[in-house]
């Protein structure tokens, strides 16, 4: 980051491209995603603190201020989703599939107020929730990725992503957005089953003590999963050279490569989520007594 402080449009600026920061790593800061409401905050309080009855149905300018007051609306997406448009719809039990994809003892879910769809990989389902309050929808996701061993789970415009080597199996977890969207879920690995099974709750709150709607969308749920391609010697980044990121990136070489640097490769390969924090060297005790390049158990 290079910064300037000019104060005339034609002579030299004052201070010219004095450098701030030069290819410094700083370190993102942890988030929380089990958000709960603000402190103190009720929507029928709020509703009779503003002169609405604490059961009235606000108008929708009103509904806007809450959203804002709640810090929702910059979360949201662009649209919001449609239970009655693909890909929830057309459904015969408030599930849908991918054609690759077909599970057939998920739950009957046509009287609830939840429609979800199941992708090519079986193991990810996302879903449109009504919200009765506000007489508007919101959408969202969990995404068991067997193949590339993530999990990502997310509400509307915010995500969580995971490895699963890092979650504990058949352990509740909540995600929440704002406090007012929440989903809590289990995920039980079924290894010599070669299936997840899942259950899913969500539900929508304005108060701190109760919630304006919760359903259970599934409930110990089996999801098979898929067959991995592990042969593919494609990169994540088509016709990747590595001449071609040097020159990019600005490195004369590919040796010394600073650490900046080799973090930006590992992350444009896709390879830097996989990379234990502590590298393996010849110094650790495993490979210390080698003969030959190799050591006994």
């Amino acid at each position: 980051m290079n910064i300037s402080i000019c104060m005339e449009s034609t002579d030299a600026c004052e201070i010219s491209n004095q450098t701030i920061f030069s290819n410094n790593l700083i370190q993102k800061r942890n988030c929380t995603f089990n958000d709960q409401l603000p402190q103190g905050f009720s929507l029928s309080s709020w509703k009779v603190n503003n002169s609405y009855d604490a059961d009235a149905s606000l108008p929708d300018y009103v509904k806007g201020k809450v959203e804002d007051l709640l810090k929702l609306s910059g979360y949201r997406k662009p649209l919001k989703c449609s239970r009655n448009v693909s890909p929830y719809w057309p459904t015969y039990n408030g599930w849908n599939h991918d054609k690759a994809c077909r599970i057939s003892d998920l739950p009957y879910n046509m009287e609830k107020k939840t429609s979800c769809y199941v992708g090519a990989s079986c193991t990810e389902m996302t879903c449109c929730t009504d919200d009765p309050e506000m007489d508007t929808t919101f959408s969202w996701f969990i995404d068991v990725d067997f193949c590339h061993l993530k999990l990502s789970v997310g509400i509307e415009n915010t995500k969580q992503e995971m490895f699963l080597s890092d979650i504990t199996f058949g352990e509740e977890k909540c995600f929440s957005l704002q406090g007012v969207y929440r989903l809590s879920y289990i995920i039980y690995d079924l290894v010599s089953d070669s299936h997840y099974m899942m259950s899913v709750n969500v539900s929508v709150c304005y108060e701190p003590d109760n919630c304006t709607l919760t359903e259970n969308v599934v409930e110990n749920g089996m999801f098979p999963k898929p067959v991995c391609d592990f042969k593919s010697t494609d990169f994540v980044i088509p016709g990747f050279s590595m001449i071609d990121w040097l020159k990019k990136h600005k490195f004369s070489s590919l040796t010394p490569l600073p650490e900046y640097g080799q973090l930006e490769l590992l992350t444009d390969l896709g390879l830097a989520n996989y990379m234990k924090i502590k590298l393996c060297t010849d110094l650790d005790d495993i490979y210390r007594y080698q003969s030959d390049g190799w050591t006994k158990g």
